[in-house]
């Protein structure tokens, strides 16, 4: 009995001590370097060691004083010619019985050549098994062998170039081919290492014409280690299972609704168990999951294995550009002529510079919490005289491929711009021109107050991002506006029938006036029918279910009247959103505000407490000289269905000296919701101060608000 037990015991022992060889884990790896002893013991090389110098050097790209690589640099020998090729040889020590040998490595490549090199002899680091090359590694490109012609892999050389990056090799013995991973992302699949795989080894090493590298052309090497893995498992997605996602795993390609938000993607596409996912923008930068998608927005999934990027189309979207991935600072407009094609970008648009004799810059910069804007700015000499035709534009041209593809005439287009203004003194926004040459405007703010000659909006706010929404159905000419996806009206129009040949983001130009208007996430969708896009997701229109909170619209501000006082939590339990947007009350007192944010995130609008009378935002605008000449003029929205007078009148001391009438001289901007009136200054005039009175009509002079402007 004792002896059986002997022999089971050792029987059990020798399977362990199997175990632990063949099915060597990354925690118990064959065989690993990290350099950091200054030995690499088993690592071999050919007898072309006369070309490079080996060593080891510690603190290469920010590693620690004491982290020591193992550095191979190529030298030029202008006597000897002909190509050199020197392999290191990096043991495994894998035995025969592992099936999949995985071997991970850290590379830097710092590649310098020679200006009169020619391109086939330019320094290259190879990686090889079994004596095939698996990949070349150049300055501009990372490429391998497939089918017997060369096929790039990776042509972005800041991927890889000049920094530490993480490779890994995976050898399937079973069928005698090989994966490459850069950084966690396969970049080379199955690809076949002819008759036999050798898991026992791996190589890496130069490739270069004898008197072709430059200065410290090097290749260091470090943290080398090889295991044996029972399977390697791809990450992959699950089927969603929410209508309008969908997954492609074999493309890597996930399809998500028109609208969504990083938020939505994440909680309606699962990845696999094990996995787990981030989202990256165009520059490889975390994606802030509340911002909506675009056809930028990429997708990794990730297990202990390795990663998967995955593309992203957005259902419905033709065109977008959010900026982010704009490197251009500025654009030279001042001669007035019409630029080429930018390629800036990495969106889908192409677009290009244009204006007619005007002075002007395009820039992109940088917000907080936006990322990359782009800035439109116009300034305008006293001077000049000819301002016909005058804007600065940042165009596309649907008929030049500058879209993914052109708007469908009979289809309902959806134009979304996030548009911002320093003075909105001047008209700026997105229009088109189509292919009959007329131009319409599809996104409109100015001094005018015009939302797409749909609405007329009143007063926009300076330093103030708007969300601009317009939905054109082309087949029975209706346009549709919605401001902070709040309904700012509707206009018939007639079909458009011919189509879009050009889109601009503009700001018009005004005799001496500097303005600035900044443009974020444009982007245009197609839908068969107006029914098939859904305002829900982005809506902030609320209502309210008490009698004594009564909401109005003043123009661009969405106002609340409190006919009694109530708490802020009466305030907003009686306030409801039938889209589920998020609501905030921030206060009950005249000019404080509530917040509606959209169900998607995307839209933040605000509600303004009037006074008892509906009146908010009751202000002055002076526009006078050093001998106070000039207008000065007060506006206020305000809510109700009869539009209230306002009276200007203009005192030194106690004495009157003159009366504005209603609206003088800006009675163009007296739209509904919107009040506003002054008066005219003239140097015989002697004054103190001016009080703006507002009176629910010319028949009821029934006092409503009132305000003093003094004078300096």
């Amino acid at each position: 009995m004792k002896k059986s037990l002997s022999i089971i015991l050792a029987v059990l022992m020798l399977m362990a001590s199997l175990s632990s060889v063949t099915f060597a884990d990354k925690q118990n790896p064959f065989n690993s370097y990290n350099f950091n002893n200054q030995t690499a013991d088993g690592i071999t090389s050919n007898s072309n060691a006369n070309y490079f110098s080996l060593g080891f050097e510690a603190g290469i790209d920010g590693k620690s004083a004491d982290d020591y690589a193992y550095k191979l640099t190529a030298t030029t020998h202008g006597s000897t010619s002909g190509e050199k090729n020197y392999d290191l040889v990096i043991p495994t020590n894998a035995p025969d019985s592992a099936n999949i040998v995985v071997t991970e490595f850290e590379m830097y490549p710092n590649i310098t050549y020679k200006s009169s090199a020619r391109e086939s002899q330019k320094p290259k680091i190879t990686i090889k098994s079994s004596g095939k090359v698996v990949a070349y590694i150049e300055m501009n490109r990372i490429y391998h062998s497939a089918l017997g012609s060369w096929a790039t892999i990776i042509s972005e050389p800041s991927a890889y170039m000049n920094k530490w990056s993480e490779f890994k090799l995976v050898v399937y013995k079973e069928d005698n081919t090989i994966d490459l991973y850069l950084k966690g992302a396969k970049i080379i699949s199955k690809l076949s290492l002819g008759t036999t795989a050798d898991t026992s080894k791996i190589s890496v090493g130069w490739n270069y014409w004898y008197d072709a590298p430059g200065d410290n052309c090097y290749v260091a090497l470090d943290n080398i280690t090889s295991y044996s893995v029972s399977e390697i498992k791809e990450p992959t997605f699950k089927a969603p299972s929410a209508a309008g996602y969908a997954v492609d795993n074999t493309g890597c390609v996930i399809t998500v609704p028109a609208y969504a938000t990083g938020a939505d993607l994440i909680a309606n596409v699962l990845p696999d168990d094990g996995c787990s996912v981030r989202l990256i923008d165009a520059l490889g930068n975390t994606f802030d999951p509340s911002r909506q998608i675009s056809r930028n927005t990429k997708a990794v999934v990730s297990n202990d294995n390795s990663s998967a990027t995955y593309t992203i189309n957005v259902s419905n979207q033709i065109a977008n550009d959010d900026f982010d991935s704009w490197t251009l600072s500025g654009i030279d407009i001042s001669d007035g002529t019409a630029g080429g094609t930018l390629t800036t970008g990495t969106d889908t648009i192409k677009w290009r510079d244009w204006n007619a004799n005007a002075n002007g810059s395009i820039a992109i910069e940088s917000e907080d919490g936006r990322g990359k804007v782009l800035r439109i700015t116009s300034d305008e000499s006293l001077s000049q005289t000819d301002y016909s035709g005058q804007s600065v534009n940042l165009m596309a041209y649907t008929s030049a491929d500058c879209l993914i593809k052109a708007p469908t005439v009979g289809k309902t287009w959806v134009f979304s711009c996030d548009v911002k203004g320093d003075t909105l003194s001047n008209p700026a926004g997105v229009l088109f021109v189509d292919k009959s040459g007329d131009y319409i405007d599809c996104i409109r703010l100015g001094y005018d107050g015009i939302a797409n000659e749909a609405q007329l909006i009143g007063k926009l706010y300076n330093d103030k991002w708007y969300n601009c929404a317009t939905v054109i159905d082309t087949k029975n000419g209706i346009y549709t506006t919605y401001i902070d996806g709040i309904l700012a009206g509707s206009k018939q129009i007639t079909p458009t029938s011919s189509g879009i040949d050009q889109i601009r983001l503009y700001v018009n130009k005004v005799k001496g006036v500097n303005q600035s208007v900044w443009f974020d996430n444009f982007s245009i969708y197609e839908f068969e029918n107006t029914s098939d896009y859904s305002t829900t997701a982005f809506s902030t229109q609320i209502t309210s279910n008490n009698k004594d909170v009564v909401i109005g619209k003043g123009s661009l501000k969405n106002i609340i009247t409190l006919t009694s006082d109530i708490t802020a939590d009466v305030l907003k339990s009686s306030l409801v959103s039938d889209s589920g947007a998020e609501i905030s009350v921030l206060g009950v007192n005249a000019g404080d505000k509530v917040t509606v944010k959209s169900q998607n995130g995307k839209n933040t609008a605000e509600y303004v407490i009037a006074n008892e009378n509906g009146i908010v935002d009751f202000d002055f605008t002076a526009a006078v000289d050093s001998n106070s000449v000039g207008y000065i003029s007060a506006d206020c929205e305000y809510t109700g269905a009869q539009k209230p007078m306002i009276v200007a009148a203009l005192y030194n001391g106690n004495k009157l000296v003159k009366l504005g009438s209603v609206g003088q001289d800006l009675s163009s901007l007296n739209y509904p919701g919107y009040l506003s009136g002054g008066v005219k200054i003239e140097s015989e005039d002697i004054w103190t101060d001016l009080k703006i009175m507002i009176f629910e009509s010319a028949q009821n002079l029934k006092p409503l608000a009132q305000n003093k402007y003094i004078h300096k």
